[in-house]
C-alpha cells in the first residue's frame, strides 16, 4: 500500500506522521486497482528507461519522456492535463504518434492535433 490515502482515492489527506488510521470504509475501493497498476507501470518505467525529459507542449499539457540508454527507439511518454482543458493540441513532428496506452492496454494513434484528454496518457513507443 501507498500512504496518506491515495491509494483508495481519499477525500481526506492523512497526515504523514499521524497514527491516524485508514479505516475500511473510506474512501474507494474501486480506485486500488488502477493506483496498484499506476505504480507498477511506473516503477518499470523508471527501471527499464533511466533517460528523462519533460516538456510543456500547450497551457496546462505537459509530455513527460522517458527513453533507455544506447539504443534508439523505445520507451515511454505521458501527456498530462494539469488543468482539465478541452480542446486539441500540437504534438511535436518528431514524437511517435502510434503507441500502446499501458494504462488500458490498447493500441493507440494519436495523429498530429489530438483531443485533450481528463486522464492521463501513458504510452509504450516502439
Amino acid at each position: 500500500m501507498a500512504y496518506m490515502g491515495q491509494e483508495r482515492a481519499m477525500g481526506r489527506r492523512i497526515g504523514l506522521f499521524d497514527a491516524e488510521p485508514i479505516l475500511p470504509g473510506d474512501g474507494d475501493d474501486s480506485f486500488t486497482p488502477f493506483f496498484t497498476k499506476a505504480l507498477s507501470l511506473a516503477r518499470h518505467i523508471k527501471e527499464s528507461a533511466p533517460l528523462f525529459d519533460a516538456r510543456l507542449l500547450a497551457e496546462g499539457v505537459v509530455l513527460v519522456e522517458r527513453r533507455p540508454r544506447g539504443r534508439d527507439g523505445g520507451g515511454f511518454a505521458a501527456l498530462f492535463n494539469l488543468d482539465g482543458r478541452s480542446g486539441r493540441f500540437s504534438l511535436p513532428e518528431i514524437f511517435p504518434r502510434r503507441g500502446e496506452d499501458l494504462i488500458t492496454g490498447t493500441a493507440i494513434d494519436l495523429g498530429p492535433n489530438p483531443e485533450l484528454s481528463p486522464e492521463p496518457l501513458v504510452m509504450g513507443l516502439a
